[in-house]
């Protein structure tokens, strides 16, 4: 390490030339301690474009001391200064949270709005070697999966002193006459940190000098082998890369004590932690990776991740039949129709009598009333729907339709009686029935599944395909190896052939192909080459499949990828599969 003071402001601003080369404008957070205050007046010497800003916790009666502080500390190195008073104590018992979470969550918030409202290109936090090490025995003693510490950089987050000790700050500042303020909670030993600081690391130290710098450079390692295992999760399982952004991976902490994989926030990992992933690819990754995206699924769903959970869940993704489990918090493990999510039930809808027609939930048709009162409500035992081929339950209609059972009951349903008429989003009523709502993928895949009748009627394994775009059919394909005595000769395959006449254009980007069994390798092949936008399939295709039926090769890093929906009218499209072998066995 550096042995005097201009040295030593030399290794910071090199560090953070090598963290944040593109900055122009820093700004950094000052709570009035050594390690931040010496971050400025080394900055300021070197004449960066710097603004300090400072958080008021509100939780001592001195905190209003450590604001003026820190303004003066602007004023003396020539920086604008900006500050947010929160109240912290009253988050805390607003939100459940203990004072240290409720800190951190909310001065990491202010800083950040801060710093952009400062026009800074990054945010400068000062934690040195020591609180790297403080972060990786919190870990350990947590049984975090990684013991990474904190990252030098992440995101606009820069911390240019984790390779620097917090005694060689504080000489610098004596060297120099440059005062800081102690925060004495500091020195509470009931504070987990302030434990770590004080009683553990020092004796630690007594006994293998320079831990503190081995347990940071563990860290750094640590963080490298966990950033492998995420990159192989957002590569070789589809839909992780929404579960697995740059700022969360199981067992990462945030620099606070505080495992950043205990909760989600915001609706965008919520929602893919509900979606979930292909559970037949993942039972067929690496454990480390497995690992990696269960506890992304937990966090996404705000569950505190829990190698236990994890584990209970490891050894169902190859279930034949649906399976949960409940991992508290009000939300489920749910392993079913090949995907492994993480959810919750849905509240269910007021009850009220329909009997005029504005009284209709939107896009229903008056007519349904002309039968009589309606009730609008969520399901009951004993309902059941009058389709056109007869009777059924209505437990039957949503089993087939795969909609998960924590939410059917906050679906909406218009009654008469025990008789459903309508259900959002899968039934309208018809005649003095209802009929089954398709969307666009499963009114092709009908079509699709025709083509493979045919097929099949042939002798032909049954397989069907479509391309699709805007609403029109550019071609039609169906198996046809045996006849034309060509291994190539798939329903994908001359799918694209036919469409690719029809436009006159081997491109087909924008096109969709809907298949009723999951395509092969070969056929994935053709779909990168003919830039279709999306592939639509029916059955899992567990000898050849390419898209997760045996290995999923849409995660690799080919030049273009396409959307991939499965499991469109699955039963259909596997019955026929079972019933074409049947007969060859026979």
């Amino acid at each position: 390490m550096p042995a005097d003071g201009r040295e030593l402001v030399d290794v910071v601003g090199a560090r953070l030339r090598e963290l944040a080369p593109e900055a122009q404008r820093f700004a950094l957070g000052v709570s009035g301690g050594g390690d931040s205050v010496a971050l400025a007046w080394m900055l300021a010497e070197r004449g960066v474009d710097l603004v300090l800003l400072h958080v008021d916790h509100a939780l001592r009666p001195e905190s209003e001391d450590d604001a003026a502080f820190a303004r003066d500390l602007a004023a003396a190195v020539g920086a604008p200064f900006r500050s947010e008073r929160v109240e912290v104590r009253a988050a805390a018992d607003r939100r459940g949270w203990n004072l240290e979470e409720a800190a951190r969550r909310l001065r990491r918030s202010s800083l950040h709005r801060m710093a952009r409202a400062a026009g800074a290109d990054v945010l400068l936090l000062a934690h040195t070697v020591d609180d790297q090490a403080e972060t990786v025995v919190l870990q350990a003693l947590r049984g975090s999966a990684y013991l990474r510490g904190m990252a030098a950089r992440r995101g606009r987050l820069v911390r240019p002193l984790l390779t620097i000790g917090r005694g060689e700050l504080r000489g610098w500042l004596d060297r120099h006459g440059r005062p800081w303020r102690d925060d004495p909670t500091n020195a509470d030993l009931e504070r987990a940190r302030a434990w770590v600081r004080h009683a553990v690391l020092p004796r630690l130290e007594s006994y293998a000098p320079g831990v503190t710098h081995r347990l940071a450079r563990l860290a750094t390692v640590q963080r490298d082998a966990a950033d492998f295992v995420r990159d192989e999760a957002r590569r070789r399982v589809r839909g992780a890369a929404a579960l697995l952004g740059p700022e969360r991976s199981f067992g990462e902490d945030d620099g606070a004590g505080v495992n950043a994989t205990g909760g989600a926030e915001g609706a965008p990992a919520a929602a893919a932690a509900a979606d979930g992933v292909d559970a037949r690819v993942l039972a067929r990754t690496p454990v480390a990776v497995q690992r990696e995206v269960l506890a992304a699924l937990l966090a996404g769903a705000g569950v505190e991740v829990d190698l236990h959970r994890i584990e209970n869940v490891r050894g169902r993704l190859n279930a034949a039949d649906p399976w949960r489990a409940s991992v508290g918090a009000g939300a489920w493990w749910r392993v079913a129709y090949g995907r492994v999510a993480v959810v919750r039930s849905s509240a269910r809808p007021a009850e009220r009598r329909v009997t005029r027609p504005d009284e209709l939930p939107d896009g229903v048709d008056s007519e349904a009333l002309a039968r009589g009162p309606l009730e609008l409500r969520a399901r009951r035992p004993g309902d059941v729907v009058r389709l056109p081929g007869g009777h059924r339950a209505l437990a039957d209609v949503l089993i087939d339709a795969h909609v998960p059972r924590e939410a059917r009951d906050g679906l909406r349903l218009l009654a008469r009686g025990d008789e459903v008429v309508w259900l959002e989003g899968l039934l309208r009523p018809e005649g003095a029935g209802a009929v089954l709502v398709e969307d666009d993928d499963e009114r092709a895949m009908r079509e699709a599944l025709a083509l493979a009748r045919a097929a099949g009627e042939g002798g032909e394994l049954p397989v069907g395909a479509l391309v699709v775009r805007d609403g029109e059919v550019l071609g039609r394909g169906a198996n046809r190896t045996r006849a034309d005595r060509d291994p190539t000769a798939h329903a994908e395959v001359l799918a694209l052939r036919a469409a690719a006449v029809a436009t006159g254009d081997w491109r087909l980007t924008g096109a969709t192909l809907v298949v009723t069994l999951e395509p092969c390798p070969m056929c994935f092949g053709a779909l990168l080459s003919a830039h279709v936008a999306r592939v639509v399939y029916g059955a899992p295709n567990l000898r050849e499949g390419a898209l997760g039926g045996v290995a999923d090769l849409g995660g690799e890093r080919w030049k273009r990828r396409f959307e991939v929906r499965g499991g469109v009218r699955a039963r259909e499209s596997a019955a026929l599969l079972a019933s074409f072998f049947g007969e060859r066995r026979g």
